[in-house]
């Protein structure tokens, strides 16, 4: 291969018959096009690497060839060569991310109303357009909606969802699919005879499966594999410059989590980290056999390609005999979790650890929900628990079978008022209940003796739901308990500010600015009636 030469624009596809996929799009794009039905916006939305912008260079040579009407471009007139070339003066791509701005779209407007150079139509296409202000895209409306008859907008995004409405319905929507993995595939194979390069169907699998239904991501790995490969790509390669585990290292790690051999495991996590795994990449390629290993054990049958040998199927159906289908879909689970919690950990090399030995364990588990916590003697093994957790960390790695069972020394906080008013900041009270941070609060035998005002109370008794909304919290978080209130005595003045601090906007107003209220008066008529 030529050195200068980049494997993913030098085969980029220039007619629709060479585009992998999308076959929806192909169908209906061509059809128009012979047919001289030419929308004039068109929206092209899906993941990266799948053919948006492809496309849009294709329908634009499509629609403007010498040889209009037609289905396929020729390749061969002048403009469809410049067009591929990208000197075409009627095509205009544009950058999303740097024309954010409204005056950006007020240029473009102008420059759109000049009649094509050369083309029958000027086609206009915006790459990665959710990235435009909301000003530009009021701005773009009324041209999208009626532009100038020899203008063709063609936007194309990975975000749909940031793009108004109102831009959607004025668009003909196409929206783009993830390659299979064995459409990549093919694809890599026909580029990699062309190049005349040698290739196992493991490396390219390896690379399809990496790529995740992207095009262009597949191509740049087998761009960087071609230009270290001296003539053959092997899965070793694959698997060296990419971080990939090896298949026998996952199906032992599986083996391992069955046995419950927790040394095994470590040493197995070690090993990897040190050879340098993508441990996201790895992560997902567990999961996948988890998925397997569920569909073996429901269906008797797999119905994936990332399983790479015969061996390895019939691994598979042994290790799916001994997994319970609640283990299998639980640790499926649990992993599914752990990939999205990965990238928030600052040690991802213990992280690692603890879910595989979670996972190991899964089956013997106890959830906190079914601990009954009211029959564990917390006074008498509170003592204990520096003690216990001490033998716990004296517990050797090399040690196989079941983990200590201290479910029994679980020591639980007593609940507090404090702890009551913590519990609340995660409810929606600020509407039902008056302000809390008025009150006082302590639990004593039994008994939550409520320290409040009279007014307070008043507001909180005014409303049968408001109490019985106020009851519900409290015996979620106390449980069944019973709940006494004390009134404060105090003097008609004091009352009065009590009665002005506990306002929700008054107290909006102190929280905000750390104000206190030093004294309160009424106006001279309200006082009067007062009086009276």
């Amino acid at each position: 291969m030529n050195s200068t030469k980049h494997l993913t624009t030098y085969y980029r596809p220039q007619r629709f018959s060479e585009l992998k996929g999308q076959d929806h799009i192909k169908r209906v794009l061509s059809q128009c096009a012979k047919q001289g039905t030419i929308g004039k916006a068109y929206l092209f939305s899906g993941t990266r690497g799948v053919g948006k912008t492809t496309v849009a260079r294709i329908f634009a040579k499509v629609i403007n060839c010498r040889q209009a009407p037609t289905d396929e471009p020729c390749n061969r007139c002048d403009i469809c060569r410049e067009i591929t070339n990208g000197t075409s003066l009627d095509v205009l791509e544009i950058d999303g991310a740097s024309h954010t701005g409204v005056d950006n779209v007020r240029k473009l407007i102008e420059d759109i109303s000049l009649l094509p150079v050369k083309c029958k139509y000027r086609v206009v296409i915006i790459d990665e357009v959710h990235m435009l202000s909301k000003s530009a895209f009021n701005a773009l409306l009324k041209t999208l909606e009626e532009p100038p008859s020899h203008v063709v907008f063609i936007l194309a995004t990975t975000e749909v969802n940031k793009i108004p409405s109102t831009i959607i319905s004025r668009c003909q929507h196409f929206i783009f699919k993830k390659l299979t993995t064995q459409q990549i595939v093919e694809h890599l194979k026909d580029i990699l005879d062309r190049e005349k390069i040698s290739y196992e169907p493991e490396a390219l699998l390896l690379v399809a499966q990496r790529g995740e239904g992207s095009v262009r991501d597949s191509m740049s790995i087998l761009s960087q594999l071609v230009a270290v490969s001296r003539g053959k790509i092997s899965a070793e390669l694959v698997r060296e410059l990419l971080g990939i585990a090896p298949s026998q290292a996952k199906i032992q790690i599986l083996e391992s989590i069955l046995k419950k051999d927790i040394r095994s495991i470590v040493l197995q996590i070690r090993s990897l980290l040190e050879q340098g795994i993508d441990i996201q990449f790895f992560l997902q390629e567990i999961i996948t056999l988890f998925r397997d290993l569920f569909l073996l054990k429901t269906t008797g049958s797999n119905f994936t390609d990332a399983l790479e040998s015969h061996t390895e199927i019939d691994k598979m159906k042994d290790l799916a005999k001994n997994f319970s289908l609640a283990q299998i879909h639980a640790a499926w689970q649990l992993l599914l979790d752990a990939r999205i919690n990965l990238n928030k950990v600052q040690e991802p090399a213990i992280f690692l650890e603890l879910l595989f030995v979670n996972l190991a364990y899964l089956s013997e588990l106890t959830p906190v929900s079914e601990v009954d916590f009211d029959n564990v003697n917390f006074k008498a093994e509170s003592h204990r628990s520096d003690e216990v957790d001490k033998n716990i960390l004296k517990q050797d790695l090399s040690q196989k079978g079941k983990p200590p069972d201290v479910s029994s020394r679980l020591v639980q906080s007593p609940k507090t008022w404090k702890g009551f008013i913590e519990f609340l900041k995660n409810k929606d009270i600020d509407r039902k209940l008056p302000h809390m941070q008025a009150v006082n609060g302590i639990v004593k035998e039994n008994k939550l003796i409520i320290n409040c005002t009279t007014y307070w109370l008043d507001r909180l008794k005014s409303s049968p739901g408001v109490y019985q909304f106020f009851k519900d919290l409290v015996f979620e978080y106390f449980g069944n308990i019973e709940i006494l209130f004390k009134e404060k005595k105090i003097s008609s003045k004091n009352s009065l500010i009590e009665k002005v601090r506990n306002e929700p906007i008054i107290q909006k107003i102190l929280d905000e600015f750390k104000g206190s209220i030093i004294d309160v008066k009424l106006k001279e008529k309200q006082q009067e009636q007062e009086d009276i």
